[in-house]
């Protein structure tokens, strides 16, 4: 269990973090322009929710006496199925429902290395 230090000096540190971070990098980007169709994109967000969290809900109902989560395992790698969901539903329903490519998703070489970093 973390102490009162513990917890306060985190959330400073954090914020001092940001703080330098802001200062060396720059301005934030300009905000996004306002949705056309935000009960859509609610709708969208909402079935991507579900999804999830009816794979948790299914896990942790199925499988909770064996207390084990379905997983893909590739050699030594065990990679849970939450995860391929977390994963690929946003790509895959940006790139299939509104027929945007990965560089507009933000798959792409950055400009400028230092706010990568």
């Amino acid at each position: 269990m973390q102490s009162l230090f513990q917890i306060l000096s985190g959330a400073i540190g954090t914020l001092l973090f940001v703080l330098l971070i802001h200062g060396k990098i720059g301005t934030y980007p300009p905000s996004l322009e306002r949705s056309t169709h935000p009960l859509r994109e609610f709708l969208e967000a909402m079935s991507v929710w579900f999804i999830r969290f009816g794979s948790v809900l299914y896990a942790m109902l199925a499988y909770r006496y064996d207390l084990y989560y379905p997983a893909l395992t590739l050699g030594n790698v065990s990679i849970s199925v939450q995860f391929i969901l977390v994963l690929l539903i946003p790509p895959v329903s940006e790139i299939g429902i509104r027929n945007r490519s990965l560089n507009e998703l933000g798959f792409r070489d950055p400009g400028n290395r230092l706010p990568c970093l």
